[in-house]
């Protein structure tokens, strides 16, 4: 009996492997291979799908060895996980590269401390077994993924040899401070980690601050600004870091400003006249969140889509945000 190959290839000398990822969403994390005078890995998925990649790198005549290069497009565990195994078995002769805002998440395992994340957490107005709950599931999260270090940063800008080909470094925030995508100009591609995924709208992140603090930075805006960046190369093709390529990238872009203009109106509408915290504005606008071992990431990414959303409603004078003893109360004008 035949055995379905783990790799796939989607253009000349570029060949995909999609990696399991625990969850319903996002899916399986997709790896790709460049196969050229030199070898790049885009993305390793987790650490514990390390052996699996080795064995669809073998169906391409590869091992780990041949690797000269590793590029994360962003710094998230399943698709960095992998990369301190991929180097350890090549006795560290492989170069890691990542944008510098993402080091953090690559080399240490969380882009933030747990005393930023522990005050957000307790400004968005959650239970006080919240905050705990959800930095032991980070130390769970940790374990399909090791820490490794970055050996290059990428810029805006930066030309790249990948293979046969050569990429521009694209940089994307929103879903992360640092995520970026590949441009393969002369093929029409882009490559586009999280960025955009067709299967699923945008989670555009809270981007906390290394101190205990309100984010700085919108998240959502700075999202909708490189959609733009991404629109305005009008590639052929995105081949993404979950589920499957994009051709038509107009009608994944306007999915995704329909549905942000949508949340909008329903975070607005969901605010009632006296002061509300965003947790009881998150619970109300999810009510189907369920109380099980997977409540503190679904109500992390619940909060963190109405307080990212309430970021662009109070630069829109919708909402008046008042930060008083250390809870964030949200009011309608």
């Amino acid at each position: 009996m035949t055995m379905p190959r783990l790799s796939r290839e989607i253009m000349p000398g570029v060949h995909r492997i999609s990696l399991p990822l625990p969850g319903k969403q996002p899916g399986p994390v997709n790896a790709y291979v460049f196969v050229g005078d030199t070898v790049t890995l885009l993305d390793t998925g987790t650490s514990k799908t390390v052996g699996l990649l080795g064995a669809a790198m073998g169906e391409l005549g590869l091992s780990f060895s041949d690797i000269d290069r590793i590029v994360v497009t962003h710094g998230h565990l399943d698709h960095y996980g992998g990369a301190k195994k991929i180097k350890e078995a090549s006795r560290y002769d492989i170069e890691l590269v990542a944008a510098e805002e993402d080091i953090r998440g690559v080399e240490q395992g969380s882009t933030v401390p747990n005393s930023s994340m522990t005050y957000f957490l307790k400004t968005m107005g959650v239970p006080k077994i919240f905050p705990p709950l959800m930095i032991a599931l980070n130390y769970v999260f940790a374990r399909m993924a090791d820490n490794c270090p970055v050996d290059a940063v990428m810029e805006e800008g930066q030309k790249l040899d990948m293979g046969r080909h050569e990429a521009t470094v694209v940089r994307t925030p929103g879903h992360t401070r640092g995520s970026v995508c590949l441009y393969l100009e002369k093929d029409g591609v882009v490559f586009s980690g999280d960025h955009v995924l067709e299967h699923i709208t945008p989670n555009a992140l809270p981007m906390l601050e290394d101190w205990p603090g309100l984010p700085e930075r919108k998240s959502q805006m700075e999202f909708y600004d490189s959609i733009d960046r991404i629109e305005a190369l009008d590639p052929a093709v995105l081949h993404t870091g979950h589920g499957k390529r994009i051709r038509d990238l107009a009608s994944v872009i306007d999915m995704y400003r329909k549905a942000f203009t949508a949340r909008q109106k329903r975070v607005l509408s969901s605010i009632r006249p006296k002061d509300e915290s965003v947790f009881t504005i998150a619970r109300r606008l999810f009510p189907n969140i369920e109380l099980n071992l997977r409540f503190p990431m679904e109500m992390y990414l619940a909060i963190s889509e109405v307080y990212t959303h309430l970021q662009v409603l109070e630069e829109e004078g919708e909402v008046c945000l008042a930060l008083e003893k250390n809870r964030l109360r949200v009011f309608r004008h």
